[in-house]
């Protein structure tokens, strides 16, 4: 049986172009003749790009080489292989001549189709020119914050200012003995809050009793005449007082009714009921009403055997 007749003598030769024509040249073309020997494969290594130096692809870019790449060497490889002259599979020795294809017939020669091939151009990386970026500039340095200050202390209240000058004479009067300190402060004490004082009262309280300590009673009964003093609380005490200096001024009727006020209430028995009924006791001697003045001293003794003014109270009465 004769074998068929390959494509490569076939169709060199036929004047057609039909399709196995076409496919024959296109075989013809992809043969590789021969294959490189060493120093051709280090010239064209030498001649390659450097890899370190290239500069990176895009990603389209590389996929759509290597497709063209892997299906140009599929290609060859095919036909090589088909044709019989090689195969990736079956390598030659270096040193072994290389493969001569069979002469056509004189009579249907042809000029050989494949040229050698050049030398490879070395192949340019791609430039990816990069847009150039804007200098960045060096931010502004955070001005200098000064240090911080100190914050100062929250100014007492006024309430809280008078409360402590007001401590401060009452100090000065009872602790240390000091009326005229204490005064100085009270002054100061009125010059500051004189208009605005919510503690007017008990800096009138104090100012009587730091004037009676230096013995001007005159100016305390003055204060005392200039104030409504209600016969209860803490204004019994300044009540009883300004009967006392009112008697001792001659004011008898006046002093009287203070002391009036103060007896109205025979339930308590303390300092101030004390001081009222010898004070009243001593209004109506002066006034000539002895039997009245009787009257009070007994009770006076009566309630207060022991008080500050039963030895008064007994001469007086004879015993």
């Amino acid at each position: 049986m004769k074998p068929p007749e390959r494509w490569t003598t076939r169709c060199a030769h036929e004047p057609n172009d039909d399709d196995e024509a076409r496919a024959g040249r296109l075989f013809r073309r992809a043969i590789v003749k021969q294959p490189l020997d060493t120093g051709a494969l280090a010239e064209i290594r030498a001649r390659l790009p450097d890899e370190t130096r290239a500069q990176p692809r895009p990603l389209v870019l590389s996929v759509a080489v290597a497709i063209v790449l892997f299906l140009c060497g599929g290609a060859v490889v095919m036909s090589a292989t088909l044709l019989g002259h090689w195969s990736p599979f079956r390598g030659a020795p270096a040193d072994a001549p290389a493969a001569v294809m069979p002469a056509p017939p004189h009579h249907a020669r042809v000029a050989p189709v494949a040229e050698p091939v050049a030398d490879p151009a070395p192949v340019r990386p791609l430039k990816v020119v990069r847009r150039a970026e804007a200098p960045v500039e060096d931010a502004p340095a955070a001005p200098d914050r000064a240090p911080p200050v100190a914050a100062e202390p929250p100014r007492p209240s006024a309430i809280a200012r008078e409360a402590a000058v007001l401590g401060a004479a009452l100090q000065k009067l009872r602790d240390e003995g000091d009326a005229a300190g204490a005064l100085a402060l009270l002054d100061a004490h009125d010059a500051e809050f004189a208009a605005t004082g919510l503690l007017a009262d008990e800096a009138g309280t104090t100012r009587v009793e730091a004037l009676l300590r230096l013995g001007q009673r005159a100016r305390a009964l003055a204060l005392l005449d200039a104030r409504v003093l209600p016969p209860s609380g803490r204004a019994r005490a300044l009540l009883a007082s300004r009967g006392e200096l009112r008697a001792d001024a001659g004011r008898g009727a006046e002093a009287r009714a203070d002391f009036d006020a103060l007896l109205s209430d025979d339930a308590l028995d303390d300092d101030v009921i004390e001081r009222a009924l010898f004070g009243r006791a001593a209004c109506r001697a002066r006034a000539g009403d002895a039997n009245g003045a009787r009257s009070d001293l007994d009770a006076y003794l009566a309630r207060f055997p022991d008080g500050r003014y039963a030895t008064r109270a007994r001469a007086s009465l004879g015993r």
